[in-house]
């Protein structure tokens, strides 16, 4: 492999000095190294050349790339509905602006990839509503979705969709604060209820799901968005991820809830963190003499001497 490398390299070399347009052709169509076709394409950009290597019995590698630099919608479209490569054929479909052969494509190419590329280019909303209604692939469905503004069509999609992926996606893009409460508190994936949560305002919501919902992921966005201390004091003492009682305990303020986490929470680190907010000397003092971790009880110390 090495040496052929070696053989590659040099005859990479000698292409890029190969002005005649012949000789490229010559190397574009019969060298048995890709990288040495695909460098001698790279010096082609004589248009009707271009569309003679896209449209014969070439490699795949090489009409991929030869449909890249073509600029010929005819042919763009020819290749587009007709190459056996799904990958040549959605290149060819990214560069097409005809938008009833984009709905053909979209609607028939066998391809998800060569669909999805066809849509994308789709302007009419309409006509791309009624494609993401019956198409089967849920990343076709999701990559259209990105495209989508209407309300009813993304409520549909984020409340009955079957694949995460695209009610995660819908989810994000709807302004309807009832559909979202309603996928915060009922979806069955958790980064659909995220997505639903990052755009709720309602703090009962927000509350709700921090106290109730079974994934500390989930818990964790909604413990941004509120700031009621009685919740915050219950995460802080009984939530069971580590992350999301750092974050109460930073943010509240009741000095018995400081306490009890500083006596009794098993992660040292959230102990330390209470600590630095307690304002009672003889709790901090009790601290410094029983707490078994070395950095609490430096941190006790620090405090009662900062309060002097």
């Amino acid at each position: 492999a090495a040496q052929e490398d070696k053989i590659g390299e040099a005859r990479i070399f000698i292409v890029k000095r190969i002005d005649d347009k012949e000789e490229l052709i010559r190397i574009i169509t019969h060298d048995p190294i890709e990288k040495v076709r695909l460098t001698a394409l790279e010096k082609i950009n004589d248009q009707e050349t271009l569309i003679d290597i896209a449209m014969n019995d070439n490699p795949t590698c090489v009409r991929f790339y030869a449909v890249k630099k073509i600029e010929d919608q005819k042919t763009l479209i020819h290749i587009a509905l007709h190459d056996e490569a799904w990958g040549v054929r959605e290149t060819a479909a990214e560069k097409i602006d005809d938008q009833e052969i984009l709905t053909h494509i979209a609607l028939h190419d066998k391809d998800a990839g060569v669909r999805s590329a066809a849509m994308k280019k789709i302007d009419d909303q309409k006509t791309l509503i009624k494609m993401i209604l019956n198409e089967k692939d849920k990343n076709v469905r999701r990559e259209a979705l990105s495209s989508i503004d209407d309300q009813k069509t993304l409520i549909h999609f984020a409340l009955h969709d079957e694949s995460d992926w695209v009610r995660e996606v819908a989810a994000e893009k709807i302004d309807d604060q009832k559909t979202l409460i309603h996928i915060a508190l009922h979806d069955e994936n958790s980064d659909v209820r995220i997505a639903a949560v990052k755009k709720i305002d309602d703090q009962k919501t927000l509350i709700a799901v921090v106290l109730g919902d079974k994934d500390k992921n989930v818990r964790r966005e909604a413990l941004r968005k509120i700031d009621d201390q009685k919740t915050l004091e219950l995460v802080a003492c009984f939530d069971d991820d580590s992350q999301n009682r750092d974050s109460a305990v930073r943010r509240i303020t009741d000095q018995e809830t400081l306490i009890y986490v500083a006596l009794h929470d098993k992660e040292a680190s959230i102990r330390r963190c209470a600590v630095y907010r307690i304002k009672d000397i003889k709790t901090l003092d009790r601290i410094f003499w029983h707490d078994d971790d070395r950095g609490v009880e430096e941190a006790a110390y620090e405090r009662i001497f900062d309060l002097g």
